[in-house]
């Protein structure tokens, strides 16, 4: 084997380990209940979440595109809060 077949079996078993994580019972239900709580606390100014979310949110080229050709970017923004969700979803475990 060599190295470029080493990285894409790592590759293929993260995605595996990935897939039975996120189709662990409950885990959809606890992360629509995450990403709703973390919409309402950045529309309420939570600044600590705001800038978290602002940086995963500016961390997406697509994003950047968007509002500079004056495209929808909302499809981007829910993008970033089901990113920061997921992450703190996995931290709590």
């Amino acid at each position: 084997m060599n190295y470029l077949q080493i990285a894409q079996a790592y590759d293929r078993q993260s995605d595996r380990l990935l897939e039975a994580h996120y189709a662990e019972d409950g885990f959809e239900e606890r992360l629509q209940a995450e990403i709703q709580r973390i919409d309402e606390q950045i529309r309420k100014g939570d600044e600590t979440l705001f800038d978290e979310f602002t940086q995963t949110l500016c961390d997406n080229d697509l994003f950047w595109l968007a509002v500079g050709s004056g495209a929808d970017y909302l499809p981007y923004r829910q993008q970033a809060i089901e990113k920061l969700a997921k992450q703190r979803l996995g931290e709590r475990q």
